[in-house]
């Protein structure tokens, strides 16, 4: 049962018109064009920032995390001591959020070799899948075209594009975020 705004008037079960919100679920619902648009418009605008080096207005942010990373990847995978390198004589423990994402990026280190690209790669993924978690949220209240634009415009925004390639955590909060509303 679809919940409803209070004095909407809701078309019958029959009405199957291109309009009316995806039906079944999952992003399956959305068919493949939309979805196709949707990834295109979440990784093709961050590419070009896929091998840049760690700057911008956050660059002590990514600096931080490409740090936890690599600590990670040099001195054991333990989840519980993210270390950052300019601890001085210290072992570099620092508090921060849940360190997730350097984990996952020290995880890549291992597989494909130490690169700041794996990490960027990683916010990509994580960016694009908040897309089409918005785009599969916003599919049951309007139609499948609609809801990829939504996607789309949500993708693009600048400051989305920024966070969305920045080897920082945000992208993963954001996907996390956007995947928990049910």
């Amino acid at each position: 049962v679809k919940p409803t705004w209070p004095g909407s008037v809701q078309p019958p079960a029959s009405d199957a018109s291109p309009a009316s919100p995806a039906t079944g679920t999952g992003l399956a619902a959305l068919g493949r064009g939309p979805l196709v648009l949707v990834v295109i418009a979440a990784v093709v605008p961050r590419l070009p920032h896929l091998g840049a080096a760690v700057v911008g207005w956050h660059s002590w942010r990514q600096a931080d995390t490409a740090a936890i990373a690599r600590n990670f990847y040099r001195g054991g995978m333990n989840l519980l001591y993210p270390a950052v390198d300019w601890s001085g004589a210290g072992r570099g423990y620092v508090e921060s959020e849940f360190p997730l994402f350097p984990y996952l990026a020290a995880a890549l280190y291992r597989v494909l070799g130490p690169d700041v690209v794996w990490g960027r790669a990683l916010a990509i993924a994580f960016a694009t899948g908040a897309a089409l978690y918005l785009a599969r949220l916003a599919s049951r209240h309007v139609d499948r075209w609609s809801a990829a634009c939504a996607a789309v415009a949500f993708s693009l925004f600048p400051l989305n594009t920024y966070i969305g390639a920045a080897f920082m955590p945000e992208s993963l909060m954001l996907l996390a975020s956007v995947a928990a509303i049910p």
